[in-house]
């Protein structure tokens, strides 16, 4: 019928929705993404000390 509103989804009745675990997972997310954070900042300091080491064999 138009004009009618559309019913509001209830609530689990403890004050929050609950969310359905099939859908939610942000947590595996930024835990790979953690991961993948450190590796690249392993690899990048790992770099730049290479990079020193070989410029003071050059000074020195």
């Amino acid at each position: 019928m138009p004009g009618r509103a559309v019913p509001a989804i209830p609530s689990s009745g403890l004050g929050v929705d609950t969310v359905n675990p099939v859908e939610y997972k942000p947590a595996r997310r930024d835990r790979l993404r953690e991961i993948l954070v450190n590796v690249v900042v392993g690899v990048a300091v790992n770099l730049m000390v290479a990079a020193l080491t070989a410029a003071a064999h050059l000074v020195f």
